[in-house]
C-alpha cells in the first residue's frame, strides 16, 4: 500500500453524524439517510458526537438543537477545533427564532429544520447541499480495500460486521464487542469475513485504525502518542512501525509534508 495510490474519496458511502437525545427521531432519520446512501453514525447527545467526531471525519452532522448537557450549538463550536469543514443541519422542536437565527449565522450551518418533519424532503435538500459543500472527505480506507459493496448490503453478517467496525475500531475489546453485536463466535466470523473480502478482520481494523490517525494528523494537533491513543493504537510504537510500513514515513514526517 502506498500513498501514492491515494484514497479515493468514494470508497465508503458519504458519512453522517446523527445526534439527538430523542431515540426514535433518531432512529427515523438514520434510518431515511441510510436509505440514500449514507453511511449514518447515531450519538444520542452532544457528548458522545463529540467523542465520535474525534475518532472520524464526517461529511454533515445532523443534529438537535437542545440536547442535555453539550447542546447542537455548542457541538459545533467544539468541532471547529477537529473537523472545521465539516457542516451542519439543525434539527429542532423550538419554535423560537432567536434559536433559528443563531443557528444560520455559523458560517457551516447549511440548514436549520422544525420538528416534527411533515416529510423528508427539506431534509433530503438540507444533505443535498451539505454534500455539495463537502463532496469529498478523508475516507477510511485504502484503495484495495474498498468495503462500500459490504457496507450496501447492510442486513448482511459481513455488512453488519464491517459496519460495527467502522465505529468501534479504536475499542480495545473491539472483537467481543463484535462478536456479541452479530451473535457468532471469533472462529466463524474470522471465516465468513476473510473468505468474503480476502481480508481478516484485523487487517480491516488496522485499516481504520490507520486512517483515524492520518485523519487527526493532519486535521488537528495532537501529538502522536495522543493520536495512537484515540486510533486504538496500544501505543505510538505500534502506531510508527504499521504507519512507517504502509506510507513509507513515520506520523510526524507524513503531518509535516501536509504543512
Amino acid at each position: 500500500m502506498s500513498e501514492a495510490a491515494g484514497l479515493p474519496p468514494s470508497s465508503l458511502a458519504w458519512p453522517v453524524l446523527v445526534a439527538d437525545d430523542d431515540r426514535d427521531f433518531r432512529f427515523l432519520v438514520a434510518q431515511h439517510l441510510r436509505a440514500r446512501g449514507c453511511l449514518v453514525i447515531e450519538a444520542s447527545d452532544g457528548s458522545e458526537a463529540l467523542a465520535q467526531a474525534i475518532r472520524r471525519p464526517f461529511g454533515a452532522v445532523v443534529t438537535d438543537l437542545r440536547m442535555p448537557g453539550l447542546d447542537g450549538l455548542e457541538l459545533l463550536s467544539r468541532l471547529e477545533a477537529v473537523q472545521p469543514e465539516t457542516v451542519f443541519i439543525f434539527i429542532s422542536g423550538s419554535a423560537e427564532i432567536t434559536d433559528a437565527i443563531a443557528a444560520l449565522k455559523q458560517r457551516r450551518v447549511v440548514d436549520f429544520l422544525l420538528k416534527p418533519l411533515r416529510s423528508f424532503d427539506g431534509l433530503d435538500a438540507a444533505v443535498d447541499a451539505a454534500r455539495a459543500a463537502r463532496p469529498s472527505i478523508l475516507a477510511l480506507t485504502d484503495a484495495d480495500l474498498d468495503p462500500a459493496p459490504f457496507l450496501a448490503n447492510a442486513g448482511s453478517l459481513v455488512g453488519r460486521a464491517l459496519r460495527y467496525l467502522s465505529v468501534h475500531f479504536a475499542d480495545r475489546a473491539w472483537l467481543v464487542g463484535l462478536c456479541s453485536h452479530v451473535g457468532y463466535s471469533p472462529n466463524y466470523l474470522t471465516g465468513v469475513v476473510k473468505e468474503a473480502t480476502g481480508y481478516p478482520l484485523q487487517r480491516w481494523v488496522s485499516v481504520y485504525r490507520l486512517a483515524a490517525a492520518r485523519y487527526l494528523l493532519q486535521g488537528t494537533e495532537l501529538p502522536v502518542h495522543r493520536v495512537a491513543e484515540e486510533a486504538g493504537f496500544s501505543d505510538a510504537r505500534s502506531l510508527m512501525r504499521l504507519f512507517k510500513a504502509a506510507f513509507g514515513r513515520t506520523p510526524t514526517e507524513w503531518r509535516n509534508a501536509r504543512e
